[in-house]
């Protein structure tokens, strides 16, 4: 039985809708960054890595149904424009209203309203960090959804993927700055006689983070092993090791190889001897 083509095209619609979706996902996470400061990157409560997600899932959204094919559901996703003419033009004009009202004039403005706001919090004597980076991640937002889109693989694994590649950015190009900012916040404290090794271990705990994500992801992954016909199993070099560390470990099992050759052929030299 041929599905309807008034389900095909709502399918479409809906697949339609998940751009516009995930920049709307990603205006609200500027607000939650602003409004929650540094609670936003808490893993289970905080309103920004929320909608980070759904703006990832959103953009991912037509590689999370390749699940289904994987698990032997046959529901593939049609291709082609939606045929209905509403919902055609309805489509349209959700991407035409997102991206020319919400992006284009709506963000700017929220962001000089949280620029002002910085200013205030700061004659207040408060921090103007959140308000700072939530105008900047609002006026990032093209940006941030072209890197988003850019990460993700095609395969039913898009959505780790843009994950992993949005914490790999962070690792090695926001942190480093941010590491560099807390020198110099630590050298103005210093100046005016204020504490200074808070801002100094901050931007010692930063420096590193992406080389110990480095190490952790290397001994997580198993080394391959090629079999001969000879049955013979030579075990692959790690892709995380230096050529230097592959090549002192070969060097190391030659010399093992070399001590245990010699090992054996010590009884026969006594044997020898002992029969002249």
């Amino acid at each position: 039985m041929a599905v309807p083509q008034l389900v095909l095209d709502a399918i479409r619609f809906l697949l339609a809708l998940a751009a516009p979706a995930s920049l709307v996902a990603l205006v609200l996470a500027g607000i939650a960054l602003r409004r929650e400061g540094t609670t936003s990157f808490s893993v289970g409560g905080g309103g920004f890595s929320k909608w980070m997600f759904w703006a990832i899932v959103m953009i991912t959204l037509p590689q999370v149904f390749g699940w289904f094919a994987f698990w032997g559901v046959g529901a593939p996703l049609p291709g082609g424009g939606i045929g209905n003419g509403w919902m055609s033009g309805f489509a349209n004009d959700a991407v035409i209203f997102v991206n020319t009202f919400v992006i284009g004039r709506l963000v700017p403005v929220l962001a000089a309203w949280m620029v002002l706001r910085s200013v205030i919090d700061w004659s207040e004597g408060y921090t103007p960090l959140a308000s700072i980076l939530g105008a900047m991640f609002l006026l990032a937002i093209p940006a941030s959804a072209a890197l988003l889109q850019g990460w993700n693989d095609g395969t039913r694994f898009g959505t780790a993927a843009v994950l992993e590649g949005a914490w790999t950015y962070t690792a090695s190009r926001i942190m480093p700055i941010a590491a560099g900012l807390a020198v110099i916040g630590a050298v103005v404290n210093f100046a005016f006689g204020r504490p200074a090794i808070r801002l100094i271990r901050t931007s010692n705990a930063l420096l590193p983070a992406d080389r110990i994500y480095a190490v952790a992801c290397g001994h997580c992954k198993i080394v391959k092993v090629q079999h001969k016909p000879d049955d013979q199993a030579v075990a692959a070099p790690h892709p995380a090791l230096p050529h230097s560390h592959v090549h002192a470990a070969g060097q190391l099992a030659a010399d093992r190889a070399t001590k245990q050759d010699a090992t054996g052929t010590q009884p026969a030299r006594k044997e020898a001897r002992h029969e002249r």
